[in-house]
């Protein structure tokens, strides 16, 4: 029996030593090639999308090959209440390949650490969270804005007064929440 072990790591470190370079200092700078991308988003980390000021937490990201092109999908979760309890959401985003280099925090989604104020996002975001929690149960609290009805006839109504919020208190958390779907986005 043939053994490799000497072999392939020649091979290996010769072939991959450039792109391992390229990927550590172009990441550093907050650039990447999509080549590359996939370094940038590691499990564990928190990956912020800016269009619904959204945090996640990255579970894993490959690159797909479709009909349509090539994609570097991204899995991750959220914690949502679904009226019952506080579970986790799965959620995926598929990011469309791209030539030459790109920054980063110029992706529709991207990890936190490349957002040039992550540190204010987060408190914001995690003031935001537990506001959101305290709101289980019956509360009176004053609104002013907009009002959506949610039920047909769909309208929006301008208010400025006292609003009741009412839910049902929570149970202990649960992985999944089962009424809420997972969801998979093109981005």
């Amino acid at each position: 029996m043939r053994r490799r072990s000497g072999i392939s790591s020649s091979c290996s470190q010769s072939k991959s030593h450039p792109l391992i370079n390229s990927s550590t200092n172009s990441h550093l700078r907050g650039t990447s090639s999509f080549e590359i991308l996939k370094e940038a988003y590691w499990p564990g980390e928190l990956l912020i999308e800016c269009s619904l000021n959204r945090i996640y937490r990255i579970t894993d990201a490959s690159y797909q090959v479709t009909q349509c092109g090539t994609f570097l999908v991204v899995e991750c979760f959220y914690i949502d209440y679904n009226g019952k309890c506080f579970g986790t959401v799965s959620e995926s985003f598929r990011l469309s390949a791209f030539r030459g280099v790109q920054y980063i925090n110029e992706l529709a989604a991207f990890p936190l650490k490349y957002h040039p104020q992550q540190d204010e996002i987060k408190a914001r975001l995690l003031k935001r969270g537990r506001n959101f929690a305290a709101l289980q149960g019956q509360h009176y609290k004053n609104h002013a804005g907009i009002v959506r009805n949610i039920t047909y006839p769909f309208s929006q109504v301008n208010v400025d007064s006292r609003v009741m919020v009412r839910s049902p208190s929570p149970s202990p958390p649960s992985s999944p929440a089962k009424d809420t779907p997972d969801r998979h986005r093109n981005i």
